[in-house]
């Protein structure tokens, strides 16, 4: 993810056209306007059998200056080989408001996570690592996820328990009760 708008579709049309191996005359443009519609443009270029997947996390954190902010870039109808998964927090009422206009029937709110299911985005998570938990850390993680059950909260748990040795106690581990 990058900090504003225009890096970030830069970043994109990047991977896309060398994932994809697109070729533009043009060169990749750095001013809000023209990314905007050259980002546009590139989705529509994408070959019709080839699925693309975008996946945007925390739109709410584009700086509030960003023209980005507006959204524009986000095509009112996306070719039908492409699709655009988003995130950002409900209480950031701007970007709220645009994508209850913009696509009403794409907004799908994501629910606090059971404890079972943390579970098992817990076993998934270190299936990407050698590392294990002793069972009173690991119930001490998933305790604490069920508290709020947010999915970045056990990412951030799992990140923290990745330094933990077998032999640390539960008793000198500090895990922060929340994602602050």
């Amino acid at each position: 993810f990058s900090s504003d708008s225009i890096g970030l579709l830069g970043s994109i049309c990047e991977q896309i056209i060398n994932k994809f191996e697109i070729e533009f005359k043009e060169e990749l443009p750095y001013e809000y306007s023209k990314i905007k519609a050259f980002f546009g443009k590139l989705l529509g270029s994408i070959q019709a059998n080839k699925n693309v997947v975008i996946l945007l996390d925390a739109l709410d954190q584009l700086p509030k200056r960003d023209k980005g902010r507006d959204l524009t870039w986000i095509p009112q109808k996306l070719p039908k080989n492409v699709k655009l998964i988003t995130s950002f927090a409900t209480d950031v009422n701007d970007i709220m408001n645009i994508i209850e206009k913009k696509l009403p029937s794409s907004l799908h709110e994501l629910k606090r996570l059971s404890r079972e299911e943390g579970n098992t985005a817990l076993d998934f998570l270190f299936e990407s690592t050698p590392r294990r938990l002793t069972s009173s850390q690991r119930d001490l993680i998933l305790h604490n996820f069920s508290e709020n059950g947010l999915p970045l909260y056990l990412k951030l748990a799992f990140e923290e328990s990745c330094i933990w040795n077998s032999y640390t106690h539960i008793g000198s581990i500090n895990l922060a009760p929340n994602v602050e």
